[in-house]
């Protein structure tokens, strides 16, 4: 059985909320996503018996659990090889993915009502099981997977609101020990900043100070500054960066 509590907006609720649907045996990883268009989470687990389940909220109480996978890749106690998010586009409101590896290959399910139902099992490929998995929104329409995969590779995929398409590859030496009990990396996701570059005293004889911003290499933004002067090697001070 799990436990949940409840924040009001100042304090967290006094009573406790149980998972009377729950996982049947002790729950070991856990991860847990919002819908951007409601009030619904979606949590997703793994159990003692490498068994891989998902319990739906719907703004004031849990459903009931599903069981997605009996044969989750790894081991219990090391690794969790799988991930939850809802889709952001409003026309896709409700709509939830869970991304999860077998012994076998990388799956995925697809619901269009949180969690309650799922529309079975499908086959990403069969070359990039995941010891860890993550998932992040790019914007409403795009949704990015990073995976440790079982040659220690970093592994990129992305999903356009219907199917994922294998990106590049990362790394191919991430860091790991014999069970895989190590997360060595971290996905995350931005709007794009504001970059300002303020220089001090120009050297003598300088004209130009130029902000080159952008680049695209192997599908990701890349941002860069670089001051270039006229007068040779003459130096400025760059007063400050603002991000």
């Amino acid at each position: 059985m799990g436990y949940s509590w409840t924040w009001d907006g100042s304090s967290w609720e006094g009573s406790v909320k149980s998972w009377t649907n729950g996982a049947p045996y002790n729950i070991y990883w856990m991860r847990l996503a919002a819908d951007p268009n409601s009030d619904d989470l979606l949590l997703a687990f793994v159990d003692y018996y490498e068994d891989i389940y998902t319990l739906p909220w719907n703004g004031s109480a849990w459903g009931t659990h599903t069981l997605i996978e009996s044969s989750a890749l790894g081991g219990n106690d090391y690794n969790a090889p799988f991930s939850v998010i809802f889709e952001k586009n409003e026309s896709h409101s409700g709509h939830a993915l869970i991304v999860y590896s077998d012994t076998t290959g990388l799956r995925y399910q697809h619901s269009t009502d949180g969690g309650t139902n799922w529309g079975g099992e499908n086959t990403i490929n069969t070359d990039d099981e995941g010891y860890w998995i993550q998932t992040v929104h790019q914007d409403e329409d795009v949704i990015h997977m990073a995976l440790h995969d079982t040659n220690n590779d970093l592994e990129t995929f992305v999903w356009d609101n219907s199917s994922w398409t294998k990106k590049t590859t990362r790394e191919t030496d991430l860091q790991y020990d014999t069970y895989h009990t190590f997360e060595s990396f971290s996905l995350t996701s931005f709007s794009g900043p504001t970059i300002e570059v303020t220089l001090g005293d120009h050297a003598s004889g300088q004209i130009d100070d130029q902000f080159n911003a952008m680049s695209s290499q192997n599908d990701a933004d890349l941002f860069r500054f670089q001051l270039q002067h006229t007068a040779g090697d003459a130096n400025a001070n760059v007063d400050q960066i603002v991000f």
